[in-house]
């Protein structure tokens, strides 16, 4: 079945992971600490990729929608089109962010929920 916008399912696939490498390279300066070597009582922070079931080009109503449905604070990151769009969650403690995360799963403002990991790309080829 072919689509509109990607006329294979292998270039959609690799069109989505070329989009999350490059999101990834952008933001991977602000990257949280690894688990674990948080410092005590600094809040815990989760990026996320959400896709809106009403898309918009507004940052400010993003990080509003986004907000209201996962009971956190959010930082509006960048927008990969008008539906989906990239955020940091800022909970105090990372069963917060499970929850606000769950929250946002379930939310009908919200169609789809990725966590943003950062991508490691060697800076030269392993030696044989």
């Amino acid at each position: 079945m072919t689509h509109l916008f990607f006329p294979s399912r292998w270039w959609a696939f690799t069109s989505v992971i070329s989009f999350g490498l490059m999101l990834a390279a952008c933001t991977a300066p602000d990257a949280a600490p690894p688990k674990g070597l948080e410092a005590p009582g600094e809040p815990h922070v989760l990026r996320l990729l959400v896709k809106l079931t009403r898309a918009t080009a507004d940052p400010a109503q993003v990080s509003r929608q986004v907000s209201d449905a996962a009971g956190v604070p959010v930082q509006y990151r960048a927008a990969a089109s008008t539906a989906w769009h990239a955020v940091t969650l800022n909970c105090p403690t990372e069963a917060r962010c499970t929850q606000a995360l769950q929250r946002l799963r379930q939310s009908p403002t919200i169609q789809d929920v990725e966590v943003d990991r950062p991508v490691v790309v060697p800076s030269s080829p392993p030696s044989l």
